[in-house]
């Protein structure tokens, strides 16, 4: 079902939601990937060329943050499970780039900033907790009341941001209950 040719970085077309996603990490391997419609999707003509790295396909989770386009990928085995469209940061205060993990988790973060953003879901991948991915950022005692948080979901998919990678609410919910503390969080251009 799929033939591998081997070069320098690894490039793998994997059918995800209807469409396809390259994956490339250490050497580069061309898949051909037959769907089920019998077409077949190659890593040279994939939709996004969003990059992988295999080195987590041990049964490990991982988190993957494409800024480029502002889309979270998780992985388990190695294998996109879930894609989500995120909002990281803006140009002025931009998302880190590199290897992290998720150091601690917090049902609500308030931040230490001037204005007192609440952040539900909060799961920081720096060590000192300034940055971190979590639901969308809202104002006093509730999400819905908050003109804020409507605001803010107009944003999903535009960098903007402190820094932190926020998700739709049912999404960073449900990315809050399937992330483990110490998974990584490889996150790129």
């Amino acid at each position: 079902m799929k033939n591998f040719v081997t070069a320098s970085v690894i490039v793998v077309s994997v059918l995800l939601t209807g469409f396809a996603v390259s994956l490339i990490a250490r050497e580069k391997v061309w898949a051909e990937t037959q769907t089920a419609s019998g077409s077949f999707a190659t890593g040279s003509g994939s939709a996004m060329g969003l990059y992988v790295d295999p080195l987590v396909s041990s049964g490990s989770k991982a988190i993957w943050i494409f800024l480029g386009t502002q889309v979270a990928l998780l992985t388990e085995s190695g294998v996109v499970i879930k894609s989500y469209q995120i909002s990281s940061g803006a140009p002025a205060t931009p998302t880190p780039l590199g290897v992290f993990k998720i150091y601690k988790k917090e049902e609500l973060r308030v931040s230490g900033q001037a204005v007192p953003y609440r952040m539900p879901n909060y799961m920081s991948f720096t060590k000192n907790s300034a940055f971190g991915l979590h639901g969308l950022p809202y104002l006093g005692d509730s999400a819905k009341a908050s003109s804020y948080w409507s605001e803010a979901l107009s944003h999903i998919g535009i960098p903007v941001s402190h820094g932190c990678v926020r998700f739709l609410p049912e999404e960073a919910i449900e990315l809050y209950k399937w992330a483990d503390r110490g998974i990584p969080v490889f996150i790129q251009t």
